[in-house]
């Protein structure tokens, strides 16, 4: 470089971040950092030019490879793998495409496969020749399209006459004289061998930097074959000057490590620390504090700081949340999984829909990713739709149920659904079927590929991508190309081999999922950006001044030996080659640090506890360690979750000093924290956390918005309806979730009839019935066989006709209508049957009036008149009104499909209060006597079935009048903003038990 002759050097790494870490450096050594002719290669990309310069080939991605492996195992016959009746599971694939790549790469043909497999017997031969079968079959599939993986180059480059070999190499690198090539550990024949030719090309001018020595078999044992590759080939070993040989500490590494009987070394103490954690959280955590402290104090800058995994897997979440929480700038390199990115979930949710015929929850997953915009849709009303009409899937099912019960229906009792909400779900339904209807016939590959672009822009992926303010866009729209670009790989070469043949929606969608799985990307690294977050593997060959290791268990460092499934006879490495591999390889991650070093592991999982690597276990053998852990971290604080988890413990003037340093503290939001909780923990009431939001103290101080203040205030002046006030009387917190707030609890939607669903299609027959008795003159108690036997046919023909729904032909509701009709068509078995029985006994009372209201909107808009309490207004709806002969008394009698039992207690405590208000509300409205109040049990059970009476005559009007101040009370603590949790003594079994905002309430984690 000195001699600007960097032209006449080739130099060959193992990794492209090798590659691109040396190129910075060696422009960074040159004044003016420029250079132009540095040659420097991996060994894939220099093999890969040699071959392109003789031959037309496109790279294999891994991906493709799966693809291709998939349509070969599809339409061939196997013994052993005949026990995969439909396909190879996904995982599988991998597995195998992995095994056949290094195959290739080592030079092993599938000849010298069924070669091996002639050896073996029983199962194990199967195997064997099947994939030797599938070998042949992938080379010959690779060979016929020209799309090479590292082994087929390999092949290929070995294949070229001398004289080609040579006129290759001259014609990119004319000026190359000397091959440097270093970082490498193990190298295949074909790798070897090409080394070997390219020597003869520079004079035996090629130099290996071969980490490899001799006299720790515990590290090295598993390079013999490559070591004895290399000296076969005339290589000659010569004595390595670098640093790193006179290197004291990796000289007692490469001596020590592993052995038995060894002499601890401590001169590192002070450079190398083992920390402690309880779990993986707080590991990464006191890591994260570690590395705040080292920037903190300008020891380092984020890019010479490296955090390294044997399995990053299980801690690439953790590490982007805590060191995002810390504000400290990471850059994770571990691949990212096609399938896993939200973009491409998105498309593949979507997809889904029409795959799957339009299974709600594919719909749901569609439409809120948030990733992709629609024409029109209303998710909202289409799962009302789809609870209430029972729809769960099936594109035609959804179309005609909406079509039935908007032609059918102006606006359902039963079901609650409006004509508005049918035709928003309609336009839902009919936008994705707009927008899918080009993937419903056969398409080519290019039509497909072209469809699935115009999707993307039809949805505006993209520019949501980019509009959307996140640290992943960039891993996004990445995420989109590799898509794009994985697709037209794998069709094109696919139509290179069948043309254009048209496919139905799921083979695509089956390709396309498999490529989803198989793909892999990482987001382009920025130089000299934030601390290196990677794979021990990833970090061969490079430096940093820090160097953490982390996941220091046993499982995980070393990983567990598990043998080749599909690697067979004298291929197989066993136990001790995995072991060696393992050590190796903690041993060239150990050669990486400059500065300090860094093992850390955590003890256990929410399950296990784990054991700490045996590997560390041997270090200190070695090595004298400094332990930190817990005593040290506890205090640091590095975000503004550590301060508001800490603060309570500091002073103030430690508080006050703690936020001027930082920039994540608010100081007087943490003093107020400590008040509250200060206040909880002495057990004073703080009137916001106990559920009264209109104290004079919140007031004085502002915490609540004008616009709550105004929610208020206006709720006051509401119709109440008396469902609600007993709703407020069983626990004020859900009365202030679902009716000042608003807050919907999302419901499945099942094809099962609900309790209060089937209670409402009874309530609609049972007033439909004596509306047209009342017609008939007809008269139920005491009648006669002939009017009975009249009124079993007409209730029976009612009930048939609103049965007659499509909601109603799932099986689902098979039970419930049996029910109603009659258990295996015996009408004397059913619920309307008992009832007509029940009804004919003697009474002096005649059922009357029927779903009468007050203070409720009728099918037309129009409100009827509220009842008053003082300046309270109610409204309610009564199954049913019963009139003595002589018109001065009534009975109130209210349908319920559960247990009557307690009814007559809850009446006493307040909280069922529609009896008695309905009652009050009669007296008013009929001028009348109220004489009895009655739930009337629907329930199918011989011993609950008919009428209950639960407040006797007599009791009446007391009752009421208890009511009414219930009512008041009600009313009144809603107006002061009084919404506690239930203060019902057993509110877990009367409240709590099927409540469904239990993610909301604090009765469980406090036991308030």
């Amino acid at each position: 470089m000195s001699k600007e002759r960097i032209d006449q050097i080739l130099i060959i790494v193992p990794t492209n971040r090798k590659l691109r870490k040396l190129k910075k450096q060696l422009i960074d050594s040159v004044p003016g950092k420029s250079v132009s002719g540095i040659n420097m290669e991996t060994i894939t990309t220099l093999t890969g030019k040699l071959l392109s310069v003789s031959h037309g080939f496109s790279d294999l991605s891994e991906f493709t490879a799966v693809v291709l492996l998939e349509e070969i195992t599809k339409k061939n016959d196997f013994e052993y793998f005949a026990s995969y009746k439909n396909a190879i599971p996904f995982g599988t694939l991998i597995a195998l495409k992995d095994v056949l790549s290094e195959y290739k790469r080592s030079g092993i043909s599938p000849s010298m496969l069924m070669e091996e497999a002639q050896k073996l017997s029983g199962a194990e031969k199967k195997k064997a020749k099947d994939i030797a079968n599938i070998y042949q079959q992938f080379v010959h599939k690779c060979n016929e399209l020209k799309s090479y993986d590292v082994g087929d180059i390999y092949s290929g480059v070995l294949s070229l006459e001398d004289e080609s070999f040579i006129q290759s190499f001259k014609k990119i690198y004319e000026q190359v004289e000397c091959v440097v090539a270093f970082g490498f550990d193990e190298f295949s024949s074909p790798e070897v061998a090409i080394f070997d030719r390219i020597s003869g090309i520079v004079s035996d001018n090629l130099f290996i930097h071969f980490d490899y020595y001799d006299y720790n078999s515990f590290i090295f044992d598993h390079l013999n074959k490559s070591y004895d590759r290399l000296i076969a080939k005339g290589f000659r070993r010569i004595k390595d000057i670098s640093p790193d040989e006179s290197n004291r500490f990796l000289i007692h590494l490469r001596k020590n490590l592993f052995k038995r009987k060894i002499k601890k070394n401590s001169d590192f103490k002070d450079s190398i620390f083992l920390i402690d954690a309880p779990t993986r959280r707080k590991e990464v955590e006191y890591i994260a504090k570690e590395v705040k402290q080292l920037l903190s104090s300008g020891k380092a800058e984020p890019h010479e700081i490296c955090i390294a995994f044997n399995l990053i897997g299980g801690y690439r979440d953790l590490v982007k949340y805590q060191f995002e929480l810390a504000g400290i700038p990471v850059n994770i390199t571990d691949r990212i999984n096609l399938d896993q990115t939200s973009p491409i979930a998105a498309i593949i949710n979507l997809w889904e829909i029409q795959n799957e015929d339009y299974y709600y929850k594919d719909i749901i997953r569609a439409s809120v990713n948030g990733f992709l915009t629609f024409k029109e849709i209303h998710i909202t009303d289409l799962m009302n739709v789809s609870r209430a009409l029972k729809i769960t899937g099936g594109k035609n099912n959804w179309k005609s149920k909406i079509a039935y019960e908007l032609e059918n229906s102006f606006n359902d009792e039963v079901f609650k659904i409006s004509r508005d909400s049918l035709q928003k779900a309609r336009k839902t339904i009919e936008t994705f079927e707009s927008l899918l209807a080009p993937f419903e016939k056969p398409l080519t590959h290019s039509e497909f590929i072209n469809e699935t672009k115009a999707l993307i822009e039809k949805t505006g992926l993209v520019e949501n991508i980019i509009n959307k303010s996140s640290d992943n866009i960039e891993s996004n729209v990445k995420a989109i190309t590799v898509f794009i670009e994985s697709m037209e790989e794998v069709f094109s070469l696919l139509s290179r081999n069948e043309g254009n043949i048209r496919h139905n929606f799921n083979y695509y969608l089956e390709k396309v999922k498999t490529l989803s799985k198989a793909a892999r990307f990482n987001v382009k690294e920025k130089s000299d950006y934030g601390i290196l977050v990677t794979n021990v593997e990833e970090i061969r060959g490079l430096k940093f001044k820090y160097l953490f290791i982390g996941g220091m268990i046993d499982k995980e460092f070393p990983l567990t030996y598990s043998p080749e499934i599909f690697v067979s006879g004298d291929y197989i490495k066993g136990e001790r080659n995995h072991l060696t591999e393992q050590r190796y390889k903690f041993y060239r991650a150990l050669s990486t640090w400059k500065n300090g070093l860094y093992f850390s592991y955590p003890e256990r999982n929410d399950k296990n506890e784990f054991v700490k690597s045996s590997f560390l276990d041997d270090f200190e053998k070695a090595f004298d360690v400094t332990k930190i852990g817990n005593e040290k971290f506890e205090n640091i604080i590095i975000s503004k979750y550590e301060a508001q988890k800490h603060f309570e413990h500091l002073a103030d003037d430690e508080l006050k000093d703690i936020v001027s340093k930082s920039d994540f503290c608010d100081y007087d939001f943490l003093l107020k924290l400590r008040e509250i909780n200060g206040k909880k923990s002495n057990g004073v009431i703080i009137p916001e956390f106990n559920g009264l939001l209109l104290s004079n103290e919140i007031e004085k101080e502002n915490n609540l918005s004008q616009k709550f203040i105004e929610l208020l205030d206006e709720f006051k002046n509401n119709i109440y309806s008396v469902s609600q006030l007993e709703t407020y009387a069983k626990c004020p917190f859900k009365f202030f979730i679902e009716r000042i707030l608003n807050v919907e609890v999302y419901e499945e939607p099942t094809e099962d009839i609900a309790a209060r669903e089937f209670g409402g299609i009874i309530h609609e027959i049972l007033f439909e019935f004596y509306s047209k008795i009342d017609e008939q003159n007809l008269v139920l108690s005491n009648c006669s066989d002939e009017v009975f036997n009249k009124s079993v046919e007409l209730i029976f023909e009612i009930a048939q006709e609103k049965l007659d729904k499509p909601q109603f032909d799932d099986a689902g509701a098979f039970y419930e209508k049996e029910k109603l009709l009659g258990l295996r068509g015996n009408k004397e078995d059913s619920i309307l049957y008992k009832f007509l029985e029940e009804e004919r006994k003697d009474s002096d009372f005649t059922p009357k009036l029927f779903e009468y209201q007050f203070g409720m909107k009728d099918d037309f808009g129009v409100i009827s008149e509220p009842i008053t309490i003082g300046d309270i207004k109610l409204r309610g709806k009564i199954d049913r009104i019963e009139i003595d002969k002589d018109h001065r008394n009534f009975n109130i009698v209210d349908y319920k499909m559960g247990n009557p039992d307690s009814y007559k207690k809850n009446i006493e405590e307040g909280l069922s209060l529609q009896l008695p208000i309905y009652a009050y509300a009669i007296e008013n409205d009929l001028e009348m006597n109220p004489h009895e109040l009655i739930i009337y049990s629907l329930k199918y059970d011989k011993k609950k079935f008919g009428r209950k009476v639960v407040v006797e005559p007599g009791n009446v009007k007391e009752t009421i009048n208890n009511s009414i101040e219930f009512v008041k009370e009600y009313v009144d603590k809603i107006s002061q903003g009084y919404f506690p949790l239930s203060q019902l003594p057993d509110r877990e079994k009367k409240v709590c038990v099927y409540c469904k905002l239990s993610s909301l309430c604090r009765v469980k984690e406090n036991n308030l």
